[in-house]
C-alpha cells in the first residue's frame, strides 16, 4: 500500500515499476489464455498446502527446466504422491530462496549418481560454505599529540614537535605556517 505500481507494454516485453524500480521483465505474452507462471511468486502459498501441487491449473509452469521435471519424475517413482509433492514442492522452495542454478546442478549430479532425491541431501550440496572470521584486535590509539595540540590553541609547542614528527607534526606545522601568513586560521576561515 502506498506504493505506485506502473506497467509498460513495449513490442516484446513487459515491464513493472515500483516507485522508480524494476522489479519484473519479461517476455509479452499475446492471444487469450497466454500465463506464465513464475514459481518463486507462488512457491510460499504450495508450500503451506502441498496438496494444491496435484491439481493446480498451471503444474507444469512449476518446472522450471527439464532437470526439475526429471528429479519430480525420479521422485515418483519412489513412493507416495502426497509426500513426492511436498518433497518436490521443498526442492522448489529451495532453489526459489537460494540460487535456482545451484539446485539445478545438485539435483543433477543425483540424478546421475541414481542417488535418492530429498530437499535434504539438496541443501547440503547448495549450502554455502561458512567462511572463518578471523579477529582482529583494535589498535590503541594514542590520542596525547591531539591533546597536546588542542591545549595549545592549535599552534604546537616546541617540544610537541620534537615529540611527534610523524604526519601529526607535519599538519600541526602547516596550520603554524598558514596562521603566521594570514590566509586562514586554525579552523580553515579566511583571515
Amino acid at each position: 500500500m502506498g506504493h505506485e505500481v506502473r506497467v509498460r507494454l513495449f513490442e516484446r516485453t513487459l515491464e513493472v515499476w515500483v516507485d522508480e524500480t524494476l522489479q519484473v521483465a519479461t517476455e509479452r505474452l499475446r492471444g487469450r489464455h497466454g500465463h506464465r507462471v513464475d514459481c518463486r511468486h507462488v512457491i510460499w502459498s504450495l508450500v503451506r498446502k502441498p496438496r494444491a501441487f496435484a491439481r493446480y491449473r498451471f503444474r507444469e509452469d512449476l518446472f522450471p527446466s527439464l532437470t526439475f521435471r526429471r528429479a519430480y519424475d525420479h521422485l515418483c517413482e519412489q513412493g507416495h504422491s502426497t509426500r513426492i509433492d511436498l518433497e518436490y514442492l521443498r526442492i522448489l522452495f529451495l532453489a526459489a530462496t537460494t540460487m535456482q542454478s545451484d539446485v539445478e546442478v545438485a539435483l543433477k549430479l543425483l540424478l546421475e549418481a541414481g542417488s535418492k532425491i530429498s530437499a535434504t541431501s539438496i541443501k547440503e550440496l547448495v549450502q554455502p560454505q561458512v567462511s572463518h572470521v578471523p579477529t582482529l584486535l583494535a589498535p590503541e590509539v594514542d590520542l596525547t599529540p591531539y591533546d597536546l595540540l588542542l591545549s595549545a590553541g592549535g599552534a604546537p609547542t616546541a617540544p610537541v614537535l620534537a615529540k611527534y614528527q610523524a604526519p601529526c607534526a607535519k599538519a600541526a606545522a602547516r596550520v603554524t605556517v598558514l596562521n603566521a601568513r594570514g590566509t586562514r586560521d586554525s579552523q580553515g576561515d579566511r583571515g
